[in-house]
């Protein structure tokens, strides 16, 4: 029996905006901010003041942290099979027994399982490159790119 089923269409890439605040250099964002016309000049009227400080703020972090868009797409790594997804899923489902536990005896098990996963998953890109590398070693246009 033959079955023609074509796989789900993966979804578009998602957009993703965000802000690097943690690189922004305080001591220049303060003294901007002191320069600013927010507090030489303040405003008077009611509304004005927190419009003004809102302008100003924003403005600055325009300047220092300017708004950074990534397209974050859905392909996996070839190397990442159901092998890696169940053992992910079972480390996961320890650090939550101990979050809810906090027994320190069930401790070691998630960090044995989490080294576990990463020296497995570390070898399993190691193979998978050097496997592409050494099927594509007669094409230097292909292994150069790699």
């Amino acid at each position: 029996m033959k079955l023609n089923i074509k796989p789900a269409p993966q979804p578009p890439p998602k957009l993703c905006l965000f802000r690097r605040i943690s690189y922004i250099n305080l001591e220049f964002f303060e003294l901007d901010f002191e320069a600013s016309t927010f507090l030489a000049n303040p405003p008077t009227y009611t509304n004005d003041p927190l419009y003004a400080y809102n302008s100003t703020l924003s403005d600055l972090l325009n300047k220092y942290a300017p708004i950074i868009s990534k397209h974050k797409t859905h392909a996996k790594d070839p190397w990442f099979n159901l092998f890696f997804q169940a053992l992910k899923s079972s480390r996961r489902r320890l650090e939550r027994a101990y979050k809810r536990s906090v027994d320190l005896s069930i401790l070691k098990k998630p960090k044995t399982l989490t080294n576990r996963y990463h020296s497995q998953l570390l070898s399993a890109t190691k193979r998978y490159l050097s496997s592409l590398v050494h099927s594509n070693s007669s094409n230097p246009k292909i292994s150069g790119k790699l």
